[in-house]
């Protein structure tokens, strides 16, 4: 773990998964990213809930080029915010 970031990594030391969270009163934000063997972004998850109730619970899986193919889940109105925004990128001192 790095502040506020848990790093999954395999036998090789490489990362496979990331995740974090932002917890503030009435407003939760937890993303989750997924890395194959090669270091490639697979997927991402994103569950997001605030005052009023869920805003997104949303899945998505990536290409070998890191494009967004598919995309599952729920978004409440006026959610349209790219998935791949809520990303965060691996640190320099690790591997994927």
């Amino acid at each position: 773990m790095i502040g506020e970031t848990l790093y999954l990594l395999d036998s090789a030391g490489r990362v496979r998964s990331l995740s974090y969270a932002r917890l503030v009163p009435d407003n939760t934000l937890r993303v989750r990213q997924s890395y194959d063997r090669n270091g490639k972004l697979t997927g991402a998850s994103v569950l997001w809930s605030g005052f009023a109730g869920p805003l997104l619970d949303v899945r998505g899986a990536f290409d070998g080029r890191g494009r967004l193919v598919k995309e599952t889940g729920f978004r409440a109105k006026g959610m349209g915010t790219p998935l791949r925004s809520y990303l965060r990128a691996v640190p320099k001192g690790l591997k994927c």
